[in-house]
Order: structure tokens, then C-alpha cells, then sequence
């Protein structure tokens, strides 16, 4: 089976909504702010921990995601209750590849902070570990739970699709697809991944319509120029089975 649109490399939560979590840090934590005193709602560390935590943002932006963790830990043994160090070691843990742990460090970060800006995100990368680990039901629980609190987050649309697609639900995942053809219609990417959900479902003129609107937007789109080619061949033994 043909894979949907690839996202390209790990999408950590720095390359995302990395401002958001310094931002909100600096403000849950600050003592004259208002925000403080609902931290631990919201995500924010006490002072020992903030500073701590600071530190291993600094790491893992810099991509140091094995020296982050050790300051992350740190962070969260002095405040049990600190959302957006979870948070941050949950994306270490990602990029490392230790999917297991990061579900957990970003399912512990969600429990703590359903308020915090990064909830979308952080379900997002949630269900990109758990369908890595083929635990796909889940993995479409989260992108659905992202999608509720932001509906054109695009990387999660994809995902879901993605995945959808994948299990063989083309009407689904013809349904995401469309989502993001509106939010992007000049996409040829986009164009081809609802070719191919159409072309799977047996919806064989329609598709050759998208990969047509597809090499429209980009003429060298190889997938696109490839399923083109098997759409008219399917046409024609479909117009010689009629004759």
C-alpha cells in the first residue's frame, strides 16, 4: 500500500510551540504574577524547579536530548506537579526513540496541564509514538483530541489520515484529506493523497481528477504521475469490460 503524505523528521515540540512553553513558563512561574497561583493547573514549576527546567529547555532546543533528560527529571522530583517539564521530557524522549516512556511523560503532562497552550501538540506527538508502536486505536484517539482543540492543526489532520488510509478506511481518510485541502488547496501533496483515498475506495474517475489537479500544481510529482498511469489503465479495462 502506497504511504500517505510523510511528515519528514520528528516533529519535536520545540520546532512547534517551543515559545509557547518558555512563555508560559516565565509567566506560571514569575512570583508577582497572577497565573502563579493556579501553576499547578496550568504547568508551571516552583522557583528551584523553573530553573532547573530552563536548563533542559536550553539542552533540548539545541537538540542535546540525552543531557536534557537528566535536568527534566530533576525538574519534576522537585515538583511533582510540573506539566511542561513532562512535557519537554516526553519530546526528549521522542526524538530518542523511546516511545513507551514518552507516551507516558506526555500523557502525565496532559493529566497535569489540560489548560496549557501545547495540549493540542502534545496529543499530537502522543499518537504519533502510539501508532509507531501499532497501537493505532489509540493513536486516533489522540489525533481526534488534538484536532477538537485546534481543528486546522495540520500535522495531526495528516496523521489521522495518514492512518486511516493505511487501515483501509479511504472514506475517513478522504474526509481528513479534504479538511486539509481547504486549509492548503494549492497543495499538490494534499491533491494526491485524496487520488490515492479515492482510487482505493473505487472512486477511479474522481481520482484521476485529483492526480490531474495534483501534476497541475506540481508537473513532476512522480507518486502522482505513477497513479495517473494506473488510473487510465483501469479506466480502459473498465471501458473494454463494458463493451
Amino acid at each position: 500500500m502506497e504511504r500517505a503524505l510523510e511528515l519528514g523528521p520528528r516533529l519535536p515540540i520545540a520546532s512547534t510551540l517551543h515559545h509557547l512553553i518558555g512563555q508560559a513558563s516565565r509567566e506560571m512561574v514569575s512570583p508577582d504574577s497572577a497565573r502563579n497561583r493556579e501553576r499547578r493547573a496550568g504547568g508551571g514549576g516552583s522557583g528551584d524547579a523553573s530553573i532547573v527546567f530552563f536548563r533542559a529547555e536550553d539542552l533540548r532546543e539545541r537538540k542535546l536530548y540525552e543531557e536534557s533528560l537528566k535536568w527534566y527529571r530533576d525538574a519534576v522530583n522537585a515538583d511533582p506537579a510540573f506539566a511542561l517539564a513532562y512535557a519537554g521530557m516526553g519530546d526528549s524522549l521522542y526524538q530518542l526513540g523511546s516511545n513507551a516512556e514518552a507516551i507516558s511523560s506526555m500523557e502525565r503532562a496532559l493529566e497535569l496541564g489540560p489548560r496549557l497552550p501545547i495540549v493540542p501538540t502534545l496529543h499530537y506527538m502522543t499518537g504519533e509514538a502510539l501508532s509507531e508502536l501499532g497501537r493505532h486505536q489509540e493513536a486516533e484517539q489522540h489525533y481526534e483530541s488534538a484536532l477538537r482543540a485546534w481543528p486546522n492543526f495540520k500535522e495531526a489532520l495528516n496523521s489521522l489520515a495518514r492512518l486511516l488510509l493505511d487501515q483501509e478506511h479511504y472514506e475517513d481518510a478522504l474526509e481528513r484529506y479534504r479538511a486539509l485541502e481547504r486549509i492548503e488547496p494549492e497543495n499538490a501533496d494534499i491533491h494526491l493523497q485524496i487520488g490515492v483515498a479515492l482510487f482505493k475506495a473505487g472512486r477511479v474517475e474522481e481520482a484521476l481528477g485529483s492526480f490531474e489537479h495534483a501534476l497541475s500544481l506540481n508537473p513532476t510529482l512522480e507518486p502522482a504521475l505513477n497513479y495517473r498511469e494506473q488510473a487510465r489503465r483501469s479506466m480502459m479495462k473498465q471501458s473494454e469490460g463494458v463493451q
